[in-house]
């Protein structure tokens, strides 16, 4: 008896560095969970959170100073973002999730085949180097104000479930 996966029920996915000399590597993922339970999406996630985010008081103090600034800029209450302590932001900050970035609509007119960038949603706030080709790519797919921040994924898939 055979131990070989089905090709079927496996997709691709690319890991695009945000070094630029390490090699954009081709990956697979089973299909199994479907969209709503995307194995990629996991290994993106923990990918993320398994990144160190502190390694001292200082450097836990000058990150939620940097959320704070970052906060702020993006809108948030500086009156407001004071009374929250440094745990509290820390905490909120570790809990990372992607970010998904629309690379290309799944439409009828294309097969309902949609692309989409997966990176890490802290990105800016961890102050993770801009990734010049995954950028790059985003803007070349119709997102003029991209700056993609840290390493990213980019996968394809068919969206013909229903919802």
């Amino acid at each position: 008896m055979s131990s070989m996966v089905d090709p079927s029920s496996m997709f691709t996915y690319v890991f695009i560095p945000s070094d630029q000399n390490k090699p954009i590597t081709s990956n697979q993922a089973t299909k199994a969970g479907g969209l709503q339970d995307d194995e990629m999406i996991k290994k993106a996630k923990a990918y993320f959170t398994s990144a160190p985010v502190s390694t001292s008081p200082e450097n836990d103090a000058a990150l939620a100073a940097s959320i704070r600034a970052e906060a702020i800029k993006a809108g948030a209450s500086a009156s407001q973002l004071q009374n929250v302590n440094d745990a509290a932001l820390l905490a909120l900050h570790n809990s990372t999730t992607c970010e998904i970035t629309c690379l290309t609509l799944p439409v009828p007119g294309n097969k309902k085949t949609g692309v989409s960038m997966y990176t890490d949603d802290k990105g800016r706030g961890k102050n993770l180097p801009v990734n010049r080709r995954a950028t790059e790519l985003a803007k070349t797919c119709g997102n003029p104000d991209a700056d993609i921040r840290g390493d990213a994924f980019v996968s394809r898939y068919i969206d013909d479930e229903e919802g």
